[in-house]
């Protein structure tokens, strides 16, 4: 329903913004559209804004598939290694990716790992293992790989976010993300 919302808002927005041209072309005033125009961008970011703040984050078990369509992560399981910095933790995580089409290949279309502490810090992973999370899954194949980050020593209750979509999909109104919560000794 949010992306039917967004790709609505988006069509007037480009009406409106041929309609604010044809109008400048004739020397009509433009005024009233224009008004229009940042009346619906304001109520679009309030409501956004509300869905942002009224968004949880459930926690789900290891082993639990968060899916995106057709493909599936999980994580396995969480490792912690010396790291280089004394201040530092380095957290080596274990992720299962899975294909669960009925009939085509599957790619992820721009996969992302973050580490989210209590107070909404994010972290990207340092490195990756030899197959990165958006490798080409053939039809029902399954693929494991490692995700290593580096975060500060005195974080003790971190929760893993998978996430996927391009950069706009951030400006669809945000839903509940489940994560995986990570407690360190």
């Amino acid at each position: 329903m949010s992306t039917l919302i967004f790709l609505v808002t988006v069509l007037t927005m480009f009406i409106l913004l041929v309609k604010t041209v044809v109008r400048m072309v004739r020397q009509r005033p433009v005024a009233g559209v224009v008004r229009w125009g940042i009346g619906i961008l304001l109520v679009y970011c309030l409501v956004w804004g509300g869905f942002s703040l009224a968004r949880r984050y459930p926690v789900v078990p290891f082993g639990t598939e968060i899916c995106f369509d057709d493909w599936c992560a999980t994580v396995n399981g969480i490792e912690q290694v010396p790291a280089a910095a004394r201040d530092s933790i380095a957290l080596v995580l274990t992720i299962m990716v899975s294909n669960h089409a009925r009939g085509i290949a599957q790619r992820p279309s721009e996969p992302r790992v973050h580490l989210i502490d209590d107070r909404g810090r994010r972290w990207l992973p340092a490195s990756w293992g030899a197959v990165p999370l958006d490798s080409r899954l053939e039809l029902h194949e399954s693929k494991k790989t490692t995700a290593r980050f580096v975060v500060p020593a005195e974080i003790a209750d971190l929760k893993v976010l998978i996430e996927e979509g391009p950069w706009i999909t951030r400006l669809l109104f945000p839903e509940d993300q489940p994560v995986f919560s990570l407690k360190l000794p």
